[in-house]
Parts: structure tokens; sequence; C-alpha cells
């Protein structure tokens, strides 16, 4: 007869951290079942599956370091034998030759089953499930183990307004990150984590300094249909009716032209009304009407009619709003939970840019507290961002001492999931956001003072931060330090392209500089286009800012080498630093 069974198992990780990834909930979800666990305090309940149901229960007898010591009801065919119980000790030791980890799981007490049972045939079944499930365990280390050498970066892409194509705007904009010589290599994959059947992952290879990386489309063209004539004029209406110490410098221009031209009209319709036939000209007036409706209705119901929507949170246009916002959302989730992604970059362009800021302070409000219960915990990069913020920094440049990029990278290092490292936005109308965002200055800055809008850097400096209390997965309580709701730029880039306007009119009327708005943090790049210059210098200065120019010869271009240093691809050392100093439990 069995008296007692013992399984033995290596784990591909050090001892001194093996205590840790054993006891974690992630980890015990694969070696114990979906639902099993071991929690980390004495008399506690404790459950272990095997297949599809719960195969044992029992309670913790013990828990010390790297010791636990179990009571648990014998295996199915002997649980109705109400009191017998066997006694079940995990170990965890060194290998006397590397340190490594080794797992022992001893089980005796099967002798006391005796009667009209078999205590050999439980022995045995017990046996069989120790060791599976000390397969499982390394297993899970290997893949985890795994994941931190295999790096992977995301970049995640937001179109602009329009009857957009599902996917062209990341296939242009894939095609454009690459370099010339690179662009034979990037292909087109399975998207497997949007949540439409229209869309492709865009892969562009990785390289000694590059990781491998992903190109997807938060795709929202779909989210904004059956607009009004009404709704679009009614936006209009209440953007011209501002006053004009609200409109934003860059704009007066444009606003003053717009009333002029209403005037002028008003002007003209009234000096020949008088002496028209009545009845004719409204015939030919019916007619030209209608030919010009026709052509500048398409324009602004499907055009202008997005951005109508979207920045008017008027009643009728908030369940759009929250539509486009819950897909990219939604799209940043699975790409966290994925488990493949050690970094993700957002790009928005026009409306998609503001789109991706809001996006981002979402799900920052989301996620900023969602931590792996780390055993030692640093927290020290509020602290850190706090001194810059004291000393006036106008933008953080030195890592050492606190950049968006060293803070993003100790929170990973304290296992929070945050992997948004960089935001860009290209052509922003958040440039006047006064008008488009609030109905003056004043209330755009209460927005922000209020921690409505998140800025970059964050305020206010004084108040970034708060300690609240967690149990880690040793069972000892400790204090984790997490930045405010409105702080993602704490640990996020944030870099805008612009096409500058000259003369008020001759330039991407749409975009602009961000830092005099959302913060003095923000790199500001304008870029220029050198292949017909005549077209960077008007409106349609606003599609160029990924566009390859045709028929002329491959060089270096401004606005695509701006792109390229934005998009900052070439981070495969630091973030294998940052993946390896982390707990290997994170990459469960």
């Amino acid at each position: 007869m069995m008296a007692a069974v013992e399984a033995s198992k290596r784990l591909p990780l050090a001892a001194d951290s093996g205590w840790a990834f054993l006891m974690s909930p992630a980890v015990q979800r694969k070696w114990l079942g979906p639902d099993g666990a071991i929690p980390p305090t004495a008399a506690s309940t404790t459950v272990i599956e095997w297949g599809v149901g719960v195969w044992r229960t029992g309670v913790v007898d013990s828990i010390e370091n790297n010791r636990v010591v179990l009571s648990l009801q014998p295996p199915s065919a002997w649980q109705a034998r109400h009191g017998r119980t066997t006694r079940v000790t995990v170990d965890l030791t060194a290998d006397p030759k590397d340190g490594a980890a080794v797992v022992t799981i001893t089980e005796d007490g099967f002798e006391d089953l005796s009667g009209t049972s078999d205590p050999e045939a439980a022995s045995s079944e017990a046996l069989r499930r120790w060791s599976k499930a000390l397969d499982d365990l390394r297993d899970a280390a290997s893949k985890a183990r795994k994941r931190t050498r295999s790096i992977r970066q995301a970049v995640l892409v937001i179109h602009g307004i329009g009857e957009q194509t599902p996917g062209r705007t990341v296939r242009d904009l894939v095609q454009a990150a690459a370099e010339p010589e690179e662009r034979s290599a990037v292909r087109s994959k399975p998207d497997r984590i949007s949540k439409t059947f229209e869309l492709r992952r865009w892969n562009l290879p990785g390289s000694r300094v590059r990781p491998t990386t992903d190109f997807f489309e938060v795709y929202w063209a779909d989210k904004i249909r059956d607009t009004t004539m009404s709704q679009v004029l009614g936006w209009l209406r209440r953007l011209l009716l501002r006053r004009p110490t609200s409109i934003p410098s860059a704009l007066k221009p444009v606003w003053w032209t717009a009333w002029l031209t209403l005037a002028l009209a008003a002007v003209v319709v009234a000096s020949f009304l008088p002496g028209l036939d009545v009845e004719s000209t409204a015939r030919w007036l019916g007619l030209a009407g209608t030919a010009l409706l026709g052509v500048v209705s398409g324009f602004m119901v499907h055009s202008l009619g997005d951005a109508a929507r979207y920045l008017w949170p008027h009643p009728a246009n908030v369940a759009v709003r929250d539509r486009i916002r819950s897909s990219g959302v939604d799209l940043l989730d699975a790409l966290h939970n994925s488990g493949r992604y050690h970094r993700i970059i957002i790009l928005g362009h026009s409306l998609g840019s503001v789109i991706a800021h809001d996006i981002v302070g979402q799900y920052w409000i989301a996620t900023h507290r969602r931590h792996d219960n780390p055993i030692s915990v640093q927290n020290t990069n509020a602290a850190r961002l706090a001194r810059l913020l004291e000393n006036g920094s106008p933008r953080p440049e030195d890592e050492e001492l606190g950049s968006q990029w060293s803070v993003w990278g100790e929170m990973r290092r304290n296992t929070q999931t945050w992997l948004i490292t960089d935001l860009i936005t290209a052509g922003s109308p958040l440039a006047h956001a006064a008008l488009l965002l609030a109905e003056s200055p004043d209330e755009l800055d209460g927005m922000f003072s209020r921690r409505e809008l998140a800025s970059c850097p964050p305020s206010p400096a004084n108040d970034l931060w708060y300690d609240s209390g967690y149990i880690d997965q040793l069972g000892r309580r400790r204090t984790f330090r997490y930045l405010t709701h409105n702080a993602p730029f704490a640990a996020t880039r944030w870099t805008n392209l612009y096409f500058p306007v000259r003369l008020g009119f001759f330039g991407d009327l749409v975009g602009g500089p961000l830092s005099d708005v959302f913060g003095e943090w923000i790199a500001d790049r304008p870029v220029a286009w050198h292949a017909d210059r005549w077209r960077g210098h008007t409106l349609l200065a606003h599609t160029l800012y990924w566009k390859i120019p045709k028929g002329a010869r491959e060089g270096s271009w401004d606005h695509l080498d701006a792109l390229r240093a934005a998009l900052d691809l070439d981070r495969k050392s630091e973030l294998k630093d940052v993946a390896t100093a982390m707990p290997l439990e994170s990459w469960i």
C-alpha cells in the first residue's frame, strides 16, 4: 500500500523569486485550475481543480516562506468519507547547482483511507494530478520567460473625418513608417483582435534595434451615420455666434472671413432682389441651388458632419461619441490583455487625434490602479515627476531624472499594466480647443483645473498621487502609490506634428501647435512638404502627414523623418531591460 506520494519539478527561474511566482493568483490559475487557489493566510479555504470541475478542497494549515501545508479532502471517490483528509506539503528549494527553483509536493495520509475503498488508487490518482500540475507550472514559467525576451510593440492608428475606407489609413502609415528599403517586407496579416472583419493587422519586421511592430486601426467612420444638414448647420452656427474674443488667434482670419463672406452675400442679394423677375429668378436660383447643394452637402454631411457630431456634446451626439470611444478603449484593452505587447503607440490624425486624446484619458481612468500585487515596490515615479514640475522644466529630456519614459518604465517594473508610451497627433484640431471643446478660453482653463481634460504635464503639480493599501500574494499588507485619474501624460510622451500656417490662410488650418494649449511638455514639431512646395502651403497639407511623394526621387523628406522620429520604434534594448526587471508572474 502506498502511504505517501511525492512529485518534484525544476522551474526555469531563480529560487529567490520562485515563491512569489508560485503564490501569484495568475500563476495559480495555470497549475491549480481556472478557479484554483492556495490563499496566503492560514485557515483559508483551498480549491484545486482537475479537468472541468473541482478535484480537491481543504484549508491552509500553515504557511511560511517557501512552504505551505494543506489539509485536503481525498479525491472524488473518497470525498463522502467525512473527516478523512490527507496532508499536502508544497516546498520550494534552491537547486544547489545553479540556484534554480525546485518545487516538491508531498501528500500523505492515504493509509487512513483503508476499508471499503482502495487507498492505493487514491494515491496513484494524486500522484498523476500533482505531476501534471507541476508540468503546468513549469510550462507557465517557460512561457512567461519567453515573453520577456520576445519583444513586440503595437501602433494604434486613428483616422480622420470623411468616408474612410477600412484599413487604408493604417496601410499608408506603415509604408511611410518603414524605410524605403524595408517596404517590400511589410506584410498584411489577419487581425484577430479588432472586432470587424474589414480590418487587417500590418506587420513591420523587427531588426537589431527595432522590435517586431504590429499596426492596428481604430476604425470609426461606420459609427457616425445619418448625419443631417441641420446638425451641421447648428454646429457651424454655434461656432460663428461666438464672441470674437473667444476665437483662437490662429482661426481669427478664417472666422472674420466667414462673417465677411456672409455679409457680402447678404448685401448682393438685397441689392439685386428688387429689380429681378421673382418667378424666373426663383426658378434659376432653385436649379443652381440644387446643383450647389449636391456638391456642398456631401462634404458638409459626410466629412464636416463627423466633426460636428463628435466635437459637440449635444444630446443627439452623445451615443455616437460613446460608441467611438468605446471601440478605441475596447481595442486598447484587447491589446493589453493579449500579453503579446511590451509597448503601445497611439497616432491620431485630424479628428482622430481628438479621439486618441479621449481614449488615452478614458483608458487611464479605467486602468491606472491596476497592478499585480508586487512583493517589493519602489514608487518614486510620482515624486520624480513632481520635482521636475517644481523645477519648471519645459520638457523632460533626462531619462535618469524622470522623463515620461523613465516614469513609464518604473511603473512597469512595479507591475502596473499601462503600456501606452506615446501619443502622436498630426494635424490636430486640439490646437483650437478653446473654440471646439469649450465656450471660451476661460472655460477651457476650468476644464483643466477641474481635471476633466488631461494635460501634458498633468496638473496641479502638488497633487498628482495618492497611496492605497493592498495585500500581496504572500499575504503581507503593503502600500502602493497611484498617479491621479487625470495623469496619463506623467507616463506617456506626446508629440504633435503640424504644417505651419502662414499669412492666416496658407498651410494646414486644421492643425497647429499644442504646447500653449495642452501643456509645455508636448513636443510640437512643425513639418515641411518638399515634393511640390505649393501643396504644403494650402489646406491640402492636412492630408500629407505620411504621404509618400510620387514621381520624386527617394530621399530624406522632412515630414516622414518627423513621423519616424515621433514613432521612435527603435527601442528594443530599453523594452527588454524593462521586461526582464519585472516580476516573472507579470507575464502570465
